[in-house]
């Protein structure tokens, strides 16, 4: 204390020393006292100067005792230290206690502004218990209305899916058996297990929404990371709503609630992840406003876990009613249900290719919205699009060639995997496609694995169609000419427009040419006219005039007509033209052709019914399109057999002996020539020498009986030319007489259109023979060179021929081989004609087309690709050149044959 108030005084005494300095300064004025005469003036004089002196002396005798205070001993070392280490813990202790009070009120300013901000992000309340009675459905996820491989167990409230080859890829969905019409409702799903590709979706749905929950607007849910999807579109609402993206992410055990929130006008939903809230209240999409919504969940390689009640998982800050807790009147029951009998449809639709099997199925869809499930390959793909998988395909429906870039769905066995899915998850099912429903093995096999409580029904979509279904289609077909009609209008308006404008443009730079030309003149006679004036003299030249023509803008083109014109005819319209490519292509067609068969009672179906036409039209329309696809397509079957190997080699051994033959008389021709040329030589060269001897003798006269004797030799040398025999008179081929065969003359193009006339002949025999039990008409043109490669070991090339094509071929030798109007070849003669008629049929022609050719009709001429020019009609051929061709030919053995004979 004393060490306080020493300073006090200190103070004390140093405020009051300049005020008694100052007091010292200032001098004391002194009142005149008035004097007075009586006795007592001098005591009141005594006692005025004891007071003036008095109040003189007062500050000296404070100001004394102050300095008397203020000298105190001075303190030592250890007081000062003691003083200021206690003044310093008292400012320490002011300083916390200052702290302390900013702390606190920090804290209460956190926490009001926390309060504010939990208010602002979690604005809901407790619920109020609401009176009136609750509902006695029971929700739960369902696997009637859902995709296939979906498996539900627990009583519906753990989810899962089958995993196998293609269906591991793709999405699995599912919706609840209770819609939420009003109120504020909770229901939870916990992510069991997770593998790769995991997706997961959850939220809500109409029950006429896509069962892939967030693909159009009447459904809207929250994605595994977050964010919120509707509509196909996806948006980071939780992220926008303040959430960290780690707080996002729905792992393994994590619990992702779902609040529902309908009142009035206003219909939310709100996502929670273990019990905090992670999303703002995002509106329903319009479509869904005033419309039941279920509960909806879509998945791939998880295994998830619901629950609907009586208690949250992971209870939110607020008192909530889950959905197993509503009231009667804020719910109804899912309108997708299965069968009250248990009793379900197997529908399996037969139609030929490309005639309108999959627009009919459209149709039946559209009377039964909702019944059937369809697997089939168009189905697949829009379940893969639907999976995120962009559709990369190219080709006809069931012919397409899939480009995902994983095996198990390029190989096109999605359908089979929805068809193994199918057996567990019953339901109705159309069993969709052109081939494997043409197959009578494929369709036991899509019906077999069924059970009793399954309905098998067989439609045959065969024939000429209904007159309602054809007025659908020409609904379309018509929609689709107004379509492109529009398209072409717009179009053509552009065009025009771009025309009015490059017409108008030019108009423009022609009406600038002509200003530029009266600009260009006008300023030259101006130039000529100073320089006059600079020259003082006179300007002769007149001013130019005005010759230029203004351009004329050419009368407009006529506005294009927008009335529609259907050109279309549309009585024969069956289906719609806008199709993708087709059901098939060609080559799909060619290799399943064979393997068609017409549904029947053995097969085990229930009801076979005809769609279009009853059944005899509908057989008898496939009968007769099975029969032409199968002939125009190959048969796999036929092929040479022993007897038809042996008639080639019989065939090939006389055309050796022919083509030899040929050779020798044809050489003996051309040496009787050569050596008649010799003759003839040597005879002029003898009638010359004569001559000049006879020459010598003129001189002496007998220049006339010399001339008679030289003109005898040339009437003798003339020789008339042999006449051709009939063709058809003669017995031997290889004698008409004198030893030379009929084939005499043939050329290298006869001997080629020789081996094709017995080639085509033997080939169309064959044919016949070994297809008798396979209903085709014929040998049709475009499998020639097929069957023409398996016979024979080489390529029917209609350009060796000089033609373009196979029909061109066959009428170079129409007397042995014709076409009837199905486009089938045929022989003209028996199966066991002789060899040598090929020869007179060749013979034959080839003097009806010398007869052409000397006629000036050029176009009888044959051009083998390779060959010069049409050779002479008796060539001369050496020995070398007649073997060489020879050899060339024996290719006209059948693959296997034996080439004996050469």
């Amino acid at each position: 204390k004393a060490g306080t108030r020493a300073p006090a005084k200190a103070k004390a005494v140093a405020a009051a020393e300049p005020a008694a300095e100052k007091a010292e300064e200032k001098p004391v004025e002194e009142k005149p006292v008035e004097e007075k005469p009586t006795e007592e003036a001098p005591e009141a004089e005594t006692k005025a100067k004891a007071t003036t002196s008095e109040d003189v002396e007062m500050p000296d005798a404070e100001a004394a005792a102050e300095a008397e205070e203020a000298k105190e001993p001075e303190e030592t070392a250890e007081e000062k230290a003691a003083r200021e280490a206690e003044e310093k813990a008292q400012k320490e202790a002011e300083e916390k206690e200052r702290k302390e009070a900013e702390a606190k009120a920090k804290a209460e300013e956190e926490e009001r502004k926390r309060v504010e901000e939990e208010k602002k992000r979690e604005p809901e309340e407790d619920d109020v218990e609401a009176k009136g009675p609750r509902t006695k459905l029971t929700p739960q996820f369902s696997d009637w209305d859902a995709t296939l491989g979906v498996v539900l167990a627990q009583e519906g409230t753990l989810v899962s899916s089958l995993r196998g080859d293609a269906l591991a890829y793709v999405f699995k969905s599912t919706r609840g058996t209770v819609g939420v019409t009003k109120g504020r409702y909770y229901f939870e799903v916990r992510l069991v297990e997770s593998y790769e590709r995991r997706v997961f979706r959850v939220g809500y749905s109409t029950a006429e929404g896509s069962l892939f929950v967030g693909e159009d607007n009447h459904s809207i849910c929250f994605d595994h990371d977050g964010g919120m999807m509707t509509g196909g579109q996806t948006t980071r609402s939780c992220a926008s709503y303040g959430s960290q993206a780690r707080d996002l992410k729905f792992g393994r055990g994590t619990v992702a609630g779902v609040l529902l929130k309908i009142e009035g006008e206003e219909a939310t939903v709100a996502l929670y992840k273990n019990g905090v809230r992670v999303s703002a209240s995002v509106p329903l999409p319009k479509e869904m406003v005033g419309k039941p919504v279920f509960p909806a969940l879509t998945y791939r390689s998880a295994v998830i876990s619901s629950n609907f009640g009586p208690e949250p998982w992971s209870p939110p800050k607020f008192k909530v009613t889950m959905l197993g807790g509503a009231l009667a009147a804020d719910v109804v029951a899912s309108p997708n249900k299965r069968p009250a009998d248990n009793k379900y449809e197997l529908v399996v639709p037969v139609g030929l290719p490309n005639e309108g099997l999959y627009e009919w199925a459209d149709w039946y869809l559209a009377r039964n919205p909702g019944k059937y499930e369809e697997i089939s390959i168009r189905s697949a793909l829009k379940w893969l699009e639907s999976s995120g998988y962009r559709t990369r395909t190219s080709g006809p429906r069931e012919a397409m060639e899939l480009n995902f870039g994983v095996r198990e769905l390029d190989d096109k066995s999605m359908r089979k995997d929805m068809l193994r899915a199918a057996h567990i998850q019953k339901r109705n099912l159309m069993v969709l496609g052109v081939l494997p429903n043409l197959s009578k093995k494929e369709r036991k096999a899509a019906i077999t694995t069924y059970c009793d409580n399954f309905k098998k029904i067989c439609k045959v979509v065969i024939g000429e169609p209904t007159t309602e279904f054809k007025d659908i289609a020409q609904s379309e077909v018509k929609k689709a000419v107004r379509a492109a009609w529009d398209i072409d209008i717009v179009k053509k308006k552009k065009e025009q427009a771009h025309r009015r404008r490059v017409k108008a443009a030019k108009h423009k730079l022609a009406v600038k040419k002509v200003a530029l030309k009266r600009a260009t003149k006008q300023y030259k006679w101006a130039e000529k006219e100073l320089g006059a004036a600079v020259a003082d003299t006179t300007m002769e030249e007149e001013e130019p005039a005005d010759d230029e023509e203004d351009p004329v803008l050419s009368e407009d083109e006529p506005d294009v007509d927008e009335n529609f014109k259907d050109p279309t005819d549309y009585s024969k319209v069956w289906f719609s033209e806008n199709r993708h490519l087709g059901d098939l292509n060609d080559k799909e067609v060619e290799r399943m052709a064979h393997s068609y068969s017409f549904p029947g009672a053995d097969e085990g179906f229930d009801q076979i019914t005809y769609e279009w036409r009853g059944e005899a039209e509908a057989k008898k329309h496939y009968e007769d399109l099975v029969t032409k696809m199968k002939t125009e397509n190959p048969l796999p079957h036929i092929a040479a057999d022993a007897e038809f190997k042996e008639s080639c080699t019989a065939w090939v051994t006389a055309r050796t002996a022919w083509r030899k033959k040929h050779a020798t008389c044809n050489e003996a021709i051309a040496r009787a020539e050569r050596e008649k040329k010799a003759a003839a030589l040597k005879a002029k060269v003898e009638r010359a020498r004569a001559q000049i001897e006879e020459k010598a003798k003129a001189d002496k006269g007998e220049g006339e009986a010399v001339e008679e004797k030289a003109e005898a030799p040339a009437e003798e040398a003339k020789e008339e030319e042999p006449e051709e025999v009939e063709v058809w008179a003669v017995d031997d081929i290889d004698d008409v007489g004198n030893g030379k065969p009929l084939y005499l003359f043939f050329a290298n193009e006869d001997w080629v259109l020789l081996g094709l006339r017995f080639e085509l002949h033997m080939l169309c025999h064959a044919f016949k023979k070994q297809s008798e039990q396979d209903n085709v008409k014929g040998l049709h043109v475009k499998t020639l060179d097929h069957y023409f490669y398996k016979f024979f070991g080489r390529r029917f090339n209609p350009d060796s021929f000089g033609v373009d094509s196979a029909t061109g071929v066959v009428n170079l030798i129409d007397d042995t081989i014709a076409v009837d109007d199905d486009g089938c070849i045929t022989s003209s003669h028996p199966v066991d004609t002789p060899l040598e008629t090929f020869i007179k049929l060749t013979e034959e022609a080839r003097r009806d087309r010398c007869a052409k050719i000397e006629a000036g009709d050029d176009s009888a001429k044959i051009k083998l690709r390779g060959m010069p020019a049409e050779p002479e009609l008796a060539p001369r051929r050496s020995r070398s050149r007649s073997r060489s061709r020879g050899r060339t030919n024996q290719r006209s053995l059948p693959r296997g044959s034996s080439t004996r004979g050469r």
